[in-house]
């Protein structure tokens, strides 16, 4: 790995301290593989030929998650009962193709009426994602992800890019969380708790109290004024 930025060093430092003072499994990733358990449950059920398996999707989208909010979620599971066969073979095209690329095809028998803007349409499709691989294809939040790219001068995705490419680059952003993370001797285990760490993190940062406490004092007063470093790929750690 080459030498990490100021803004990856300060990460890491700010990551040390939290991963002390909180339980990750128990604040971001027990709930999440909860989440995905239900969301598989909901897929074994559809398999069978079982016709409750839209009231298991809707269960696992509204519970111990709070990745799409409730008004931007439920036109999608209305849909779900609406047009249940169409809504089953968008469903076993995610399944057939786990990957981002298989994200775009989903979302393309998905109306947009359903799931309308990146943010929602992402965030579901990631969801249902991690049916098949939650600790590889951990759920996309867009305000949390757009914080943190801003945290680590990370540039984001070019306007035209499709939701698929979205989320590959969210991933390969995990991934260097995970070797940054690790040159600083804190263990993550995989994308999920690199996913946690960020979410937890930047939560951490968004409460005064606990900001203060973090090291990196330039670093955090700009990220607290919700004035994140300029979107140069100069910025970024070396091989984003």
């Amino acid at each position: 790995m080459d030498r990490p930025s100021e803004h990856w060093q300060t990460l890491t430092a700010w990551s040390l301290r939290l991963v002390r003072d909180i339980d990750l499994d128990g604040a971001e990733r027990n709930d999440k593989l909860a989440a995905a358990g239900r969301l598989t449950d909901a897929v074994i059920t559809l398999d069978a030929g079982d016709t409750s398996w839209p009231a298991l999707v809707k269960t696992a989208l509204a519970k111990d998650t709070n990745v799409v909010a409730r008004q931007m979620r439920e036109p999608f599971v209305s849909w779900l009962d609406s047009a249940r066969d169409r809504a089953a073979a968008a469903l076993t095209v995610l399944r057939t193709d786990p990957t981002p690329s298989g994200v775009d095809t989903f979302l393309a028998e998905v109306p947009d009426e359903v799931l309308h803007g990146t943010g929602v349409r992402l965030g579901v499709a990631s969801l249902l994602l991690s049916a098949f691989d939650p600790t590889g294809m951990p759920p996309w939040r867009a305000n949390t992800v757009e914080k943190g790219y801003r945290l680590i001068g990370y540039s984001k995705p070019e306007p035209q890019a499709s939701d698929g490419e979205r989320y590959d680059t969210f991933l390969v952003f995990l991934d260097l969380v995970v070797e940054a993370a690790a040159e600083a001797g804190v263990e993550l285990r995989d994308r999920l708790d690199a996913q946690g760490l960020l979410w937890a993190l930047i939560h951490a940062l968004g409460s005064a109290k606990a900001a203060a406490g973090m090291p990196g004092g330039e670093r955090r007063s700009a990220f607290a004024g919700n004035e994140g470093p300029d979107n140069d790929p100069s910025a970024r750690h070396a091989g984003a």
